[in-house]
């Protein structure tokens, strides 16, 4: 099984932080597709009102590659896929 954890950035507004951890199976990707994944994941931040962690998930699947994100906020789970 082909799996790699890519470090997981931080990014801050304010006093909040969100903390993004990639995971990818079966999949390569370059920093320019994470920074443009990070970016996309920013934007949520204003939806929680204190520290969250994100889990992103790339996998491939036949010719189909899926991103899955997973964030952990207080109390709650929310998912996407």
């Amino acid at each position: 099984m082909d799996v790699e954890e890519i470090s997981p950035a931080i990014l801050k507004k304010g006093e909040k932080t969100m903390k993004i951890k990639f995971l990818l199976r079966h999949v390569a990707i370059d920093d320019k597709t994470k920074a443009i994944i990070e970016k996309k994941i920013a934007k949520l931040d204003k939806f929680f009102e204190s520290d969250q962690e994100a889990l992103v998930t790339l996998r491939k699947a036949g010719d189909t590659e899926i991103l899955e994100l997973t964030i952990h906020s207080v109390g709650m789970i929310f998912r996407s896929e």
